[in-house]
């Protein structure tokens, strides 16, 4: 009996073992599950790399393969689960980091100046809409004598503090991305609580009538993209974080019941506001009618040659018809990323963004026979969306545009560098 009663004993033993194997790999199993990772398991065939869910294969010219494979979840910089989904992905941003590192062109050359804004950006205090002694509330003077004319002695500050604060948040973020110093996030999140969290300095998240319309339109989806960026930072309080996605959403509560009787390109700018402020916050409602209103929009604001009718009856209709251009490509970007291509979509009418593309490329290298009124000569604004355009259907006249007015390509308002982050064969 004594031996049987040492084997019992050793029985339950080793099935509390086995008990105790199982549970870690169930626990195993569901970290992985809460971390993100498409699968359990990840297969590969050496060189050829043929991957299971899991993995992601990216080009890489100093592997000896010509590729690169990121397990788990596509993360950069920071290791964090959140998935970006305004105007770049996560897998899209790797690869890009990866053609940086590997010193290629245009990547690297675009990054570099990319990584010289950010560097620029540390040295300096903040923005607010209280530095010029104003309140909490946004307010510029009325800065045009006429369309198209600016009065240089009018009171902008707040429009160029929220201008600044995009740029900066937004190469910040991607400074953090591409090299995983702290220092460029730490900042970013500085400037968004001086603007969005503090009481002393914060702006109140809404329009204020007048010039705010386009003003804030045209400035807070570059903040938005950059929080995008910044969102996966581990080293972000949750309390701040919260405060910023939440001023974050009642201004797209504020943006989304604006109704302008302006028929122009402030219509698709605030479009762009609302569709980037609601595919942050996760409101998948808002987003779809900011896509369905892109439509609409096309339908109205395109004529069936490709021309912006709201756009060329102006003093400087090619700058105003390439500033409605980059706000519908905006919009479209950020309906790729939420799994809408407005890029192949047609009207019932024929209109296309494609369209406007085609038609105004062969200006674009030739601005001088552009047929509608420029009281000025164009110098190249918003040309840099045909990053964007050769990116999306690769037509060699797109990369004439490109050649033209010459790489790195800066969209001054929410992409940012777009020859780094948007060039042909990015991803």
């Amino acid at each position: 009996m004594k031996k049987k009663s040492n084997f019992v004993a050793k029985t339950i033993r080793s099935n509390n073992l086995y008990v105790v194997i199982i549970s870690i790999a169930l626990i195993g199993s569901l970290l992985l599950l809460i971390t993100n990772a498409s699968s359990l398991f990840v297969q590969t065939e050496l060189e050829n790399a043929s991957l299971s869910n899991g993995a992601t294969k990216l080009s890489d010219s100093n592997a000896s393969s010509g590729s690169l494979v990121v397990f788990g979840n596509s993360q950069t910089g920071s290791g964090a689960s959140n998935q970006m989904n305004l105007f770049i992905s996560n897998t899209e941003l790797m690869s890009v980091k990866a053609k940086y590192a590997a010193r290629q062109e245009p990547w690297f050359s675009a990054g570099n100046a990319v990584m010289g804004v950010a560097n620029a950006e540390l040295s300096k205090s903040y923005y607010s809409v209280v530095n010029n002694g104003g309140g909490a509330n946004y307010y510029t003077d009325p800065p045009y004598t006429s369309d198209g004319v600016i009065n240089p002695n009018v009171d902008r500050s707040d429009y160029i503090a929220a201008g600044g604060l995009g740029k900066a948040v937004r190469s910040l973020a991607i400074a953090y991305q591409l090299t995983g110093d702290t220092k460029y996030a730490d900042k970013a999140v500085y400037f968004l609580d001086k603007w969005m969290v503090d009481s002393t300095t914060y702006m109140n998240p809404k329009y204020t009538g007048g010039q705010s319309g386009i003003e804030l339109s045209i400035t807070m989806p570059a903040i938005f993209y950059g929080i995008d960026l910044l969102e996966p930072y581990p080293g972000w309080s949750v309390s701040s974080k919260q405060s910023v996605l939440s001023w974050v959403s009642s201004f797209s509560d504020n943006a989304a019941a604006q109704n302008w009787s302006a028929q122009n390109n402030w219509q698709d700018w605030l479009n762009v506001t609302v569709a980037s402020s609601a595919a942050l916050i996760g409101n998948s409602e808002r987003l779809n009618g900011a896509i369905n209103k892109w439509k609409t929009r096309l339908d109205a604001h395109v004529n069936t040659s490709g021309f912006f009718t709201q756009e060329i009856t102006r003093t400087l209709s090619l700058d105003y018809s390439m500033f409605a251009m980059d706000a519908f490509t905006q919009t479209a970007l950020i309906a790729k990323h939420n799994g809408t291509d407005l890029f192949s979509y047609t009207s019932p009418t024929g209109k296309s963004l494609k369209l406007t593309y085609d038609k105004h490329a062969g200006y674009l290298v030739n601005p001088a026979t552009w047929p509608y009124k420029q009281i000025s000569s164009y110098k190249g604004g918003e040309v840099a969306i045909y990053e964007v355009a050769y990116q999306v259907y690769g037509q060699a006249n797109y990369k004439q545009v490109i050649d033209y007015w010459k790489r790195p390509m800066n969209d001054v308002w929410s992409i940012g560098i777009t020859s780094f982050t948007h060039a042909k064969d990015s991803y």
